[in-house]
This record gives C-alpha cells, sequence and structure tokens, in this order.
C-alpha cells in the first residue's frame, strides 16, 4: 500500500509538480505525530489507571 501511493506520487510529479508530494508527504508525518501522542497518551492512561487500582488496594487493606 505504502509503495503504491509513493508510486503515484511520483507519477504524479511528472503532471502536476512537486507540490502534491509535500502535500502527501505533511499528511504522513502529521498522521505519524498523532499516532505517537494516541500512543503516549494510552500508556499514561494505563499507568493512571493502575495505579488508582493499586490506591483502592491500599485502602482495603487499611480498612481490614
Amino acid at each position: 500500500m505504502l509503495f503504491l501511493l509513493f508510486f503515484n506520487i511520483h507519477f504524479w510529479n511528472k503532471f502536476i509538480g512537486i507540490k502534491i508530494q509535500w502535500v502527501f508527504i505533511c499528511i504522513i508525518k502529521f498522521s505519524a505525530i498523532s499516532l505517537v501522542f494516541l500512543g503516549f497518551s494510552q500508556l499514561i492512561r494505563i499507568a493512571n489507571s493502575k495505579n488508582k487500582i493499586h490506591q483502592i488496594d491500599k485502602k482495603k487493606r487499611l480498612l481490614n
């Protein structure tokens, strides 16, 4: 799929110009950056949920 995308960019360059290539590169960079941020937010969310579970366990032990 990625190979076809870059092949299409190369094909379009002959007719339209370099601007389309930059648009696709910007789209790919933006999607990669957004995926990285989504991954970090998921990791933070998982860490927070584990921390909350740990705190609840501590409270239960103290009550017992």
